[in-house]
């Protein structure tokens, strides 16, 4: 059994030699294919930079320098299909010309772009081709833009100028089409019924004195044409009746006066019934 044994014991020393030996190779092909995960995601990560890269020197190489590269189709305030827009030197061009010059008409004024509130002291109107091609340089240059002279709608080179809303427009019928718009009266909001009765004399105006007149001149009128009348009334009865004047005249100055009374609280409300005053 002793050489069976000693075979035995040289072949497990064999095998753990072998499996010593191969050790380092494991290792090594475990650490090479770790190193090369790392690398693997090292040049991922490598390819992610230069794709950004890529696209800014992509962006750079077209020149463009305007900040509203977000062309809409539509309008955004009246939701219409963009054929025209608005463009200040914020560079959006979401605004079509007639909404533009609503905004911008007023009321209430407002000169402040649509989407990012930038002030634009002036727009151009043109078509949505010719948009993408506008940016800030444009409306700090005046060599770009000229400057209006009289301050009123008026031809300026290639651009037709409308004053009211400080708008270029190079499209002589885009231009027409807004200074028709402008000179439209505003629509008068016409409130509708109020089915309640409380809210809607709530909703009428106050009841007011004529002008000119406050509460203590209407009692002092009053108290004037009362004695007015009374004075009449018993001047008329000492003249024209026999027997007990005084109770007469008494009894017929308090019938004028009452009259008189009646008359001017008539008139008053016939006064506050016609009279509306101005807003």
């Amino acid at each position: 059994m002793a050489p069976v044994d000693a075979a035995t014991s040289r072949n497990d020393d064999e095998d753990q030699g072998d499996a010593v030996g191969m050790a380092p190779v494991l290792d090594a092909a475990d650490s090479s294919s770790a190193s090369g995960a790392n690398d693997g995601e090292h040049q991922h990560h490598h390819i992610v930079i230069d794709i950004d890269d890529d696209d800014d020197d992509d962006a750079e190489d077209s020149g463009s320098t305007t900040t509203g590269s977000d062309d809409a189709p539509c309008c955004v305030v009246c939701a219409e299909p963009l054929e025209h827009v608005a463009v200040g030197r914020c560079g959006h061009r979401t605004v079509c010309p007639l909404c533009a010059a609503r905004i911008r008409y007023g009321p209430p004024q407002s000169r402040r772009c649509c989407i990012c509130r930038t002030v634009c002291p002036t727009v151009v109107v043109t078509n949505t081709a010719a948009a993408a091609a506008i940016d800030a340089a444009l409306f700090t240059s005046s060599s770009n833009l000229p400057d209006p002279v009289s301050g009123l709608d008026e031809r300026l080179g290639e651009y037709w100028y409308c004053a009211v809303i400080s708008a270029y427009f190079d499209d002589e019928q885009q231009y027409e089409a807004v200074a028709a718009f402008l000179k439209r009266p505003p629509p008068q909001q016409q409130q509708p019924p109020c089915p309640n009765v409380v809210a809607a004399n709530l909703d009428e105006a106050p009841w007011q004195l004529p002008p000119g007149l406050s509460w203590r001149g209407h009692a002092a009128w009053f108290l004037v044409t009362v004695v007015f009348f009374a004075l009449i009334g018993a001047s008329l009865a000492l003249v024209t009746m026999h027997g007990d004047r005084v109770a007469r005249a008494t009894k017929l100055a308090a019938v004028w006066a009452l009259l008189a009374a009646l008359a001017y609280i008539l008139l008053l409300t016939l006064f506050h019934c016609f009279y509306r005053p101005q807003p």
